[in-house]
């Protein structure tokens, strides 16, 4: 199992960061903090859940159906912009 982190501020101005614990392309589990805003905030441990077990190709599908099974809504952030930092940690 390998760490990874990695955080940067999206264009548009909010920050996102994420630990990451993976094995080869396989996400085990990953902490998504930031100054962004998600509205309902427990959706994102249910992102972070739905993420465990999946392939880096799979974040923005996973993450895009999460938010619209809960009916929620990322404000300063989109799933591409979780997807390119993840993949910046998992390097």
């Amino acid at each position: 199992m390998s760490n990874g982190k990695a955080g940067k501020k999206v264009p548009g101005g909010k920050l996102v960061r994420v630990d990451i614990e993976y094995s080869g392309d396989l996400i085990d589990s990953v902490r998504i903090t930031g100054d962004f805003f998600l509205y309902p905030e427990d959706v994102l441990e249910k992102i972070e859940f739905s993420l465990q077990g999946k392939k880096l190709d799979e974040v923005v599908s996973t993450v895009d159906s999460v938010l619209s099974g809960n009916g929620a809504t990322l404000v300063g952030v989109t799933s591409e912009d979780i997807f390119s930092i993840l993949k910046e940690a998992m390097v």
